[in-house]
């Protein structure tokens, strides 16, 4: 064995490593990404912290509940109507909701919420803690086991989206890259087909194959775990449709480019696993800072998973989700025209 030969192939290998900005990335970058979002959403704090709904009131001592349990370390308040709490509620994105009663208080709780009774221990000690140990406010308890509150039924709908997301960007943009890399478009440009003309056929086949993926999800979730759709099964497949489209579009614009797949491949698993993680596949949103929570509501991949979810487990029509359709319809026509501004054949 040669001194000299291990050494030059070694650095060799290292500059193979170095050129690739995949490789560069998952080893350095994607630690560092992983610890701050996961850091984010379960650092001790978050442990401690339960977010709870109180239904709105015009009484003083609603004023007085709102007021204390607002400013209790370790709750988040959320103050709305009766029909958005049990929405929250089904959701399992709050454990529990108060309402006065009177001169006293109940209380609604998810049964089934891993944080349920340790959200009631706390608000309870708050109450006595405020109106003292002897004379303290009468609660009524009322305990819901929610058919739709199980984790998988959360899950599914996320899953879903996420594969559509997923197989967008590497299924349409890749191929774009790959053609680029081996000339196929240059010999496309020679026909009178036009660059909208390329990108509405990926469009289009895309569909062909979120008739597999759509039914492989819906199939398998329903065989293996009983998950159904609460809601119109039409509105779920019209919201997945728009999902398609929209993830496409953005999947032909990252690849409107690019010749590099490695550099390609850092671009799409960056934007994959960053909203992978903010737009709450795998857990509540409100685990994160407020100001991520804001963030991520702008993202498209946030938008079909709540939509899906809202159709999915309270049973939610087409037309209350039109604020996530809106996100979806307008990220899909700027990113349509952008991929045919920014397009090159080569």
């Amino acid at each position: 064995m040669k001194l000299t030969s291990v050494i030059e192939l070694t650095k060799c290998r290292w500059r193979e490593f170095r050129r690739e900005p995949s490789a560069f990335l998952f080893v350095l970058a994607m630690p560092l990404f992983w610890m701050l979002i996961l850091g984010f959403a379960f650092s001790e704090d978050a442990f401690e912290h339960y977010k709870i709904g109180m239904l709105a009131g015009k009484t003083e001592l609603s004023h007085q509940m709102e007021s204390l349990l607002a400013h209790q370390k370790g709750l988040e308040l959320v103050v709305g109507d009766e029909e958005s709490l049990v929405s929250l509620l089904h959701r399992n994105e709050i454990p529990l909701f108060l309402k006065t009663e009177g001169h006293g208080l109940s209380l609604t709780l998810n049964g089934t919420h891993p944080d349920g009774e340790k959200a009631r221990r706390l608000v309870d000690e708050t109450l006595q803690t405020f109106f003292g140990h002897v004379e303290t406010i009468p609660m009524r308890v009322e305990r819901l086991h929610l058919p739709h509150a199980r984790y998988i039924d959360f899950l599914i709908p996320g899953l879903l989206a996420l594969s559509l997301f997923s197989t967008s960007l590497f299924g349409t943009g890749m191929v774009l890259v790959s053609s680029r890399r081996e000339n196929l478009l240059k010999r496309f440009a020679a026909t009178p087909m036009g660059s909208l003309d390329y990108i509405v056929s990926h469009i289009l086949g895309r569909y062909l194959i979120f008739v597999l993926e759509f039914l492989v999800v819906l199939l398998g979730g329903s065989l293996l775990f009983s998950f159904r759709v609460e809601g119109s099964f039409l509105s779920y497949l019209l919201v997945s449709i728009f999902g398609v489209a929209t993830f496409t579009s953005l999947g032909i614009l990252c690849g409107s480019r690019a010749r590099n797949t490695g550099a390609y491949n850092g671009l799409v698993n960056l934007l994959l696993l960053s909203t992978m993680m903010l737009s709450g596949i795998w857990f509540p949103r409100h685990h994160f800072p407020l100001w991520m929570q804001r963030l991520s509501e702008g993202l498209p991949l946030t938008a079909l998973v709540d939509a899906l979810r809202a159709i999915a487990i309270e049973g939610a029509g087409l037309t209350s989700q039109i604020p996530q359709l809106i996100i979806l319809a307008t990220y899909t026509v700027v990113c349509t025209v952008s991929a045919k501004i920014l397009f090159r054949w080569y």
